[in-house]
C-alpha cells in the first residue's frame, strides 16, 4: 500500500501519517516506483494498536484514587459500557 492508500484507509492526514504512522512501518522501494511500499500485514497489525479515550485514562484515575470527587459511579458506568 501507499501512504495515499493507508491516509484514506484510516481516514486521517497526510501529516498524521507521515508523522505517527510512517515511523512504525518499514518501507519497501520498489524498482520503478518514486515512492515507497508498505506491506499490507504490517498496516493490519499497526491498526490493531488499542487507542486509550481519555475517558477511559481519567476513569482509571478515579479508580486509583488519584481524584477525590464524584466521578467514581460514572467511570463505573462507563466502564461497563466499554467492556461490552
Amino acid at each position: 500500500m501507499s501512504a495515499t492508500e493507508i491516509t484514506k484507509r484510516f481516514n486521517i492526514s497526510h501529516g498524521t501519517c507521515h508523522n505517527n504512522i510512517l515511523p512504525q512501518l518499514q518501507a519497501y522501494f520498489l524498482p520503478g516506483r518514486r515512492r515507497p511500499v508498505y506491506k499490507l500485514v504490517d498496516i493490519e497489525a499497526l491498526s490493531q494498536v488499542r487507542v486509550v479515550d481519555p475517558v477511559e485514562k481519567m476513569c482509571s484515575d478515579v479508580e486509583q484514587g488519584e481524584r477525590q470527587n464524584n466521578l467514581a459511579p460514572l467511570c463505573r458506568l462507563l466502564n461497563d459500557a466499554l467492556s461490552s
